[in-house]
């Protein structure tokens, strides 16, 4: 409950007499842009205000505190075809979805295009069987985890990265 306070008060949310998350009467669900960025924003603040905000397609958090992406708690809308800002987090550049039990259709191309500037990948202890399209594009990435995924073709699994002109550490470890 912490991001509330923060969120009404900040600049960018004075048109909202209560701020955007404080008055009931406010409709979450038609909300489709929403600016959050520099207001210190943790992953489980993100986590909190997403399931809210059915149809956004446009979000901005970048200057937060972002560590991990709560990739299941995304509306689709936004996974699917949707914009998102995360410069200057943690996670723009060391991108980690660990442990949420995501599985390979919760991981959609567009992802990706969020972590572009990615030099780090963490997928660690999902339900994946593949390594997730798009990671082949990410062309700064040098370390990737996929370890305890339930990969079809185990270790062998991760054979579609072997072209990343950076990358020089894969753990794939118990897989399969």
């Amino acid at each position: 409950q912490k991001v509330w306070p923060r969120v009404s008060q900040h600049r960018n949310m004075t048109v909202f007499p209560s701020g955007v998350f404080g008055s009931a009467a406010c409709q979450f669900a038609r909300i489709a842009e929403l600016d959050l960025s520099g207001l210190g924003l943790t992953t489980s603040d993100l986590a909190q205000a997403l399931p809210r905000l059915t149809a956004l397609c446009s979000l901005d958090v970048s200057r937060n505190e972002l560590t991990a992406l709560p990739l299941r708690d995304f509306p689709p809308a936004l996974k699917e075809l949707g914009t998102m800002k995360l410069s200057q987090n943690p996670v723009a550049e060391h991108a980690a979805f660990d442990g949420q039990a995501l599985q390979d259709t919760d991981v959609t191309d567009n992802v990706f295009t969020w972590i572009e500037a990615a030099t780090r990948l963490s997928f660690r202890a999902n339900r994946l069987t593949r390594v997730p399209e798009g990671v082949q594009r990410l062309s700064l990435l040098e370390r990737l985890d996929v370890s305890m995924n339930r990969m079809e073709g185990g270790e062998d699994s991760v054979g579609v990265v072997a072209e990343l002109p950076r990358l020089h550490f894969v753990n794939a470890s118990r897989c399969g």
